[in-house]
């Protein structure tokens, strides 16, 4: 009984001194600017977990200045966006470092595009070149983006023409739907999602076959009782985009959202809790837009029909 009680103790001194480490290693980044912050992320001979606090440290800063707490000049701005995306294109990343420099990507997009309307180019070339190879973190960085409020869309269509052969070959293979990493169908589908609320206005065609595309392909995969492993996720995925989307729906938007949840439940042998993320949508859907922007279609035939002026 007193070796495990020996390893416990070492286990806690370990513990403790991991922790006494990265109290420190976050001391010592505070006393960096938020560009050389960036840089000591990008030295890669350093651990992953130095790394991850320091890219943490980078979003805290950005995000104290999205709330006004703190004041990064643009000339900073611009030298984060000059290397942002060679970082994005680092091999070897952890999911967890990449979802967190993604968020970096889009503080900084925001304030480019808010204070500059800069449509950072080079991001959105990021995307439609890597979504062939790497096609998770492709989306992820393209979700993260359409979170945005941007009015002129059509900057991003080319992009969005990359990405739909993708997402199409993921949501309906050539060959057994089985193929399909559960991850990649769940970007899939939550990918679909992101461009049919971007397009709605300007590619009504498109909209449709990538609509058809995703109710489809979860209509295979619950005839083959495989739903909870992807359905759940991706509607759970998309139950939080349309949460950060909401305050820039209006009715386009909102029809579209409307018709995309009505033609999910029509599904038969859904399992509830699949049905209760898509209840739990439609309630944010309802809380979230205005009363004067819903109009709402007569039928889940007339979902993509314009509304009546």
């Amino acid at each position: 009984m007193k070796k495990p009680r020996k390893h416990h103790r070492e286990h806690d001194s370990l513990r403790q001194d991991l922790t006494e480490f990265e109290s420190e290693w976050c001391e010592f980044l505070t006393a960096f600017s938020t560009e050389d912050v960036l840089r000591v992320f990008a030295s890669t001979n350093l651990g992953e977990r130095c790394r991850e606090l320091a890219i943490r440290r980078l979003k805290s800063l950005l995000s104290d200045h999205t709330s006004n707490k703190e004041r990064i000049e643009i000339r900073v701005m611009r030298l984060l966006q000059k290397d942002l995306v060679s970082r994005l294109k680092e091999e070897g990343l952890s999911e967890n470092l990449f979802q967190v420099l993604g968020e970096v990507v889009v503080h900084v997009a925001n304030e480019l595009s808010s204070s500059e309307d800069d449509k950072w180019f080079d991001l959105w070339s990021y995307i439609a070149s890597e979504c062939k190879t790497e096609f998770k973190k492709a989306v992820y960085i393209f979700q993260c983006l359409t979170m945005m409020v941007d009015d002129d869309k059509d900057f991003m269509v080319p992009t969005i023409e990359n990405l739909i052969p993708e997402i199409s070959s993921r949501l309906k293979p050539e060959g057994d739907l089985l193929l399909v990493d559960e991850s990649c169908w769940v970007a899939a589908f939550v990918g679909a999602f992101c461009v049919i609320i971007h397009l709605i206005e300007i590619r009504i065609e498109t909209v449709k076959e990538v609509m058809c595309s995703m109710v489809d392909s979860v209509r295979e995969l619950v005839e083959r009782r495989l739903e909870v492993g992807f359905v759940m996720g991706a509607f759970q995925e998309v139950e939080s985009i349309v949460k950060k989307q909401l305050k820039w729906y209006c009715t386009s938007e909102y029809r579209l959202v409307k018709g995309l949840l009505w033609r999910l439940d029509e599904i038969e042998d859904m399992e509830m809790e699949s049905k209760d993320v898509l209840l739990r949508i439609n309630t944010s859907l309802e809380s979230g837009v205005y009363d004067a922007l819903k109009d709402i279609p007569k039928s889940e035939l007339d979902w993509l029909s314009k509304p009546e002026a």
